[in-house]
């Protein structure tokens, strides 16, 4: 039968594993907040732009 406790005792963190982690920690990654953040913020700054009115040139 097997010892859980047993094998847990034995078990250690892959390096492949610890090395990854310590390369996406240490990067500033952008995620979809970050960037949906910019996007109302840019939006707060031009209330014109956030209804559809912007200064387009096309018109």
């Amino acid at each position: 039968m097997i010892s859980f406790e047993e094998e847990l005792k034995k078990f250690h963190r892959s390096p492949e594993l610890e090395d990854t982690e310590e390369a996406i920690f240490k990067e500033n990654l952008t995620d979809v907040l970050d960037i949906v953040l910019g996007v109302a913020n840019s939006f707060d700054a031009d209330p014109m732009m956030a209804m559809g009115m912007g200064n387009d040139n096309n018109q």
